[in-house]
Order: structure tokens, then C-alpha cells, then sequence
């Protein structure tokens, strides 16, 4: 299997990573600082709209009582403070009436104005713009002009009395001869306040000191008392946040100079900061589309590129493996369809081809056996018959017998060629044989030593005729111009999970330089065995590696008796 740091899946896992995450940052922080920027200006966009209110109707409240100061110049309210030998009673009369008309039509001009009175001490009476239409008089009492008086400005010019809102002035505050009284109109300017609201879900409420009086359309006293108990902001501006029954308020403060007090305008937190939230959540569905789309193309990645990429890697494997016959499958209509297409054609290919390999190998492995029995049959069978001959020359009769029967045994084996694999036990008689028809020619010359075969290994398959040609070819090379005392040792040596199978003779004709050639030759038919001359053991060398698939299983040195040491291996 791959790697999985060399995986082009996580690679490209890396690759998108790295070209997205740098963007996803960076407008996840430019969304964030929006979200900060926008909630700054929504702040200061209602607390604008809250001070110029304040300030709008500070100014229209502060230029109708300027108007009503000009009463004095309009009329002769001046005067009552005088002798009265100064005005008749008529004129006394026709002044107040100027009065009267004054103040009425001041009022008229303010929609927010329920009534203007004015208190005459001389008189003891007072005007009012108030009564049918045209204003109205009524009488007053000492102590009623003295309780007016009294409340004139010393701190808030704004005054609640009695369920009316008010603010009292005069020409001469400290000893008045008239005062002069506005009265609001509740009802009227709780409209006013309403109509510039942002939102109708908004609150309001103005502060006066004296008696703490709120008009307000606050209801919720849990509110208005979190209210009351907060500072004014300070100079930043900042408005207050409030929690009433976890709902979230933010309140706004301004002050109002002429009238002497305090409006604040209290916004639900959802809906000041609803533009804030919305872009809240639409950061969030940003990102989990972001996740969505993640997940989407590395899945996409992983059926479209990664998953066909593993199917090739794991066919190319069992290719690996010698499983020819592996093919894939595509029903789409892809970049890799014509990749599997060349896949399985070379698949295809590679098995025809390696089939007509093996074929040929076969066929020349049963070349090579049959050109090996050619040369067998020959050479031996000369000297063969000449021994036979000699035998029965001697009249040993009984020695001719037995030699006759092994050789019809020795050709029979060699001869009967319709398979290429015998028992291992097979192969020993046929050596067995061998050994003994090739003592009685050398008798006296070559003693020859043939160990017992391990029962284990006796119904062991392998290739025919892999001991007599390096038998024969101990006594052609090695052993031929002995004399005396030539030895030949053929041993069997368990090794537990295979068998080792020794023959080595005491021959003086190999030289170093031989044997390296020999062993050199070996090497090379293992690799390369084009051009090469096929000789006994390159025969069985050949015929052992292609049957077990090692070429290790045979080997060539030097014998501790001097000659040569031939070794095969067999695994059970």
C-alpha cells in the first residue's frame, strides 16, 4: 500500500488547505471587524437620532418661552405692579383682555402646549389660554401666587404638580409682581416623542428630579427601576446595557439644558442589533457551506480520484503477486477508464506473453533433457557393452546376468521420457545403478561410497535425472585418469525442512581456474543463459532452478577430498 504522506488524496487534502485556509481567515476576520464596525455606527446612528430629538425639542420649548417673555412688551403687564391712578379701570380691563389673546395664541402656535397661565398679584386674578376657544380668567388667592412663586427656578426649570407637567418664569424671579406658567400636554407630546421614534418596540422616558417624575411608555417597572439607577454615560457616549426577565435593553442618554432633564431611549438588544445578528448568521451558514463544501469536494476527490487510483495501485499489486488474470472494471466515463483499458490490455498482454514463455521453457527444458539422453545413451552404452563382453568372456556367467539386468533397468529409466519429474527415490536406484556398473569398469581403481537416502524425502517430486549427469561427470573430468585410490562419496544430509545431496570425488584435473570458470558459468546461465553451452550440470543447474524457482538450490566448490563438490538442495 502507499504511503499515506505520499498519498495524492492527502496531498491534495494539503493543497486545498493550504489555498483555503488563508482565505477562510481572512474573511472570517473582515466579516468580524464589519460586525464590530457596523455595531459602532448602529450605535451611534441612534444615539444621533436620540440627542437631535432631545435637542430639537430642548431648543422649540426654550424659544417658546423666549415668545412668552415678549408678553411683557406686547402688553402692559408691567403696569398692574404700579399706582393704580396710572390705568383706569377700563384699561385694566382692555390689558388683560391683551393678555388673554397673547397667551392664547402663543399656545395655538404648539401643538405640545396644553395651556399658558398667567398669575397677577395686583389682581389677584390669572389669565388662561385655555376656555372657550378665546382663553379664559380666574380668580387666584395670595397663597396660590406665593405656592407659584416658590417654585419658580432655583434648580429644574421642568415641574410635575398635581398631574400636570409645567415650568414657571418670570421677568422678576426673586420678587415677582406676575408668573408666567406652561403647561405641556402629556398626551400630545408622548405622540411627538413616539413619532420620531426608530421603532415602535423603542422606549422613552424623560427624568426630572423633583419627585423623580418619569414620562414615560415604559410599563415593565423592572426596567424603568435599572433605568433610574444607571449614570448618565460618560463622555464617550457609550450607551448602557440593561437585562430586565433576560431580555437584553440598551439605553441611550441625552441631556436637555433648557428644561433641566433627562431622555433616554431604551432599544430591545435584538433589534438594535439585528443587522449585527443577521450578520452573525449569515457568517455562520458561511462557514458550515465552507464545511459543507469541504467535505463535498474531498469526497468528491476520494470516488473520483483517490478510489481509482487505489484500484489501479492494488491491481498493479496482485500483478506483483503473479495473479495475471486481474482486471478492472470502470462504468464511468473517465480519464481513468483508458487508463484501466491500458491496464488490463497490458495485463492481458503480460500473461500471453509470459505463457509463451513458460511454454518455450518447458519445451526447451524437454529439449535439453532429450539432448541429455542423446548424449547419455551413447557413451555409456560403448563401454557398457564392452564390459558385458568382457564378462562373459570370462565365463561369469552369473556377473553378466546382473549386469545385463541393471542395464536394461539403466536404459528403461532413461528411455521412458513421457514425464519430466520422477520420485526422488527413483532418481537414487537409477544413481544407485549407475554407480555400480561404473565401479565394476574402474574396479580397482575407484572406490565409490553411496550413503542411504532418508526415508523422509523418498516420495519427493523432482526433475529426472538431476544425479547421474554430475556422476558421469565426476568420472569423465575427475576421475577418469585415476589410477588407484580415486574416491567418489555421494551423501544425504537432513536439514530438518530440506535435503542436501553432496557429491564429491578426490580428482586432481580441477584447477582453481577451472573451478572459478565453472562457477562463473553458473552465475551467468542464472541470468543470462543465451549462447551458452548446455553441458551435464548446466543441464541440472537449469532444469533445478526452473523447477524450484531458486537458483540457489545448486552449488559448486572445492571438496575437502581435493576434487570437485557439486551441492543440491531439495525442500520438502
Amino acid at each position: 500500500m502507499t504511503n499515506l504522506r505520499h498519498s495524492v488524496f492527502v496531498k491534495l487534502l494539503i493543497l486545498f488547505i493550504v489555498i483555503t485556509l488563508p482565505i477562510l481567515i481572512i474573511g472570517i476576520t473582515a466579516i468580524a471587524l464589519s460586525s464590530k464596525k457596523l455595531e459602532k455606527e448602529i450605535y451611534q446612528s441612534v444615539q444621533a437620532s436620540t440627542n437631535s430629538f432631545a435637542a430639537a425639542l430642548d431648543e422649540e420649548m426654550e424659544a417658546l418661552s423666549n415668545s412668552a417673555y415678549s408678553i411683557y412688551s406686547a402688553t402692559k403687564l408691567d403696569w398692574y405692579s404700579l399706582s393704580d391712578s396710572l390705568m383706569s379701570p377700563y384699561d385694566r380691563e382692555q390689558n388683560f383682555n391683551q393678555i388673554v389673546t397673547f397667551i392664547t395664541n402663543l399656545r395655538n402656535s404648539n401643538s405640545c402646549v396644553r395651556n399658558i397661565r398667567v398669575y397677577i398679584s395686583p389682581l389677584l386674578r390669572a389669565a388662561n389660554a385655555e376656555g372657550s376657544g378665546m382663553g379664559s380668567s380666574s380668580p387666584i388667592s395670595e397663597e396660590e401666587f406665593a405656592h407659584a412663586a416658590s417654585l419658580l427656578p432655583g434648580g429644574n426649570i421642568l415641574q410635575y404638580e398635581d398631574g400636570r407637567l409645567f415650568w414657571l418664569q418670570s421677568k422678576t424671579p426673586r420678587d415677582p409682581d406676575s408668573i408666567i406658567e406652561m403647561e405641556l400636554d402629556e398626551t400630545r407630546l408622548k405622540r411627538r416623542i413616539l413619532s420620531a421614534m426608530t421603532s415602535p418596540e423603542n422606549y422613552y422616558a424623560f427624568f426630572i428630579q423633583p419627585g423623580d417624575f418619569a414620562l414615560s411608555n415604559i410599563e415593565d417597572d423592572g426596567l424603568m427601576e435599572a433605568i433610574r439607577l444607571n449614570d448618565m454615560p460618560d463622555s464617550s457616549g457609550r450607551p448602557v446595557t440593561v437585562d430586565i426577565s433576560g431580555k437584553h435593553y440598551t439605553v441611550f442618554y441625552t441631556y436637555l439644558d433648557f428644561l433641566d432633564c433627562t431622555y433616554i431611549q431604551a432599544v430591545p438588544y435584538t433589534r438594535l442589533m439585528y443587522q449585527s445578528q443577521l450578520s452573525a448568521v449569515l457568517t455562520v451558514i458561511f462557514l458550515l457551506t465552507m464545511f459543507a463544501g469541504t467535505l463535498l469536494f474531498l469526497s468528491g476527490v476520494r470516488f473520483y480520484v483517490h478510489k481509482p487510483l487505489a484500484n489501479l495501485i492494488l491491481a498493479f499489486s496482485r500483478v506483483g503477486l503473479g495473479d495475471l488474470n486481474v482486471r478492472i472494471t470502470e462504468t464511468a466515463n473517465t480519464e481513468f477508464s483508458r487508463l484501466y483499458e491500458e491496464f488490463n490490455h497490458m495485463a492481458a498482454r503480460l500473461n500471453t506473453l509470459i505463457e509463451q514463455g513458460y511454454r518455450q521453457k518447458i519445451l526447451l527444458q524437454k529439449a535439453e533433457m532429450k539432448q541429455l539422453q542423446a548424449q547419455i545413451n551413447p557413451h555409456f552404452l560403448y563401454n557398457s557393452f564392452f564390459m558385458l563382453q568382457r564378462t562373459i568372456q570370462d565365463d561369469n556367467q552369473q556377473e553378466a546376468e546382473k549386469i545385463a539386468g541393471e542395464l536394461g533397468m539403466y536404459f528403461r529409466y532413461i528411455t521412458r521420457n513421457t514425464k519430466d519429474t520422477a520420485l526422488l527415490s527413483q532418481e537414487y536406484e537409477h544413481a544407485r545403478i549407475y554407480c555400480h556398473i561404473q565401479q565394476l569398469r574402474f574396479a580397482g581403481r575407484i572406490t565409490i561410497t553411496l550413503k542411504e537416502l532418508p526415508e523422509a524425502y523418498a516420495h519427493l517430486p523432482v526433475p529426472k535425472f538431476i544425479l547421474q549427469p554430475i556422476l558421469e561427470n565426476s568420472f569423465t573430468h575427475g576421475l577418469e585418469n585415476k589410477i588407484a585410490d580415486g574416491l567418489l562419496m555421494i551423501t544425504f544430509q537432513d536439514m530438518g525442512s530440506r535435503l542436501v545431496i553432496q557429491i564429491e570425488d578426490n580428482g586432481e584435473e580441477l584447477t582453481d581456474d577451472r573451478l572459478k570458470k565453472m562457477q562463473d558459468m553458473i552465475e551467468r546461465c542464472g541470468t543470462d543463459d543465451s549462447g551458452q553451452e548446455i553441458t551435464g550440470i548446466l543441464n541440472v543447474y537449469k532444469r533445478l532452478a526452473f523447477y524450484s524457482q531458486n537458483s540457489g538450490a545448486f552449488r559448486l566448490g572445492r571438496s575437502e577430498l581435493g576434487g570437485l563438490l557439486t551441492e543440491i538442495i531439495l525442500y520438502s
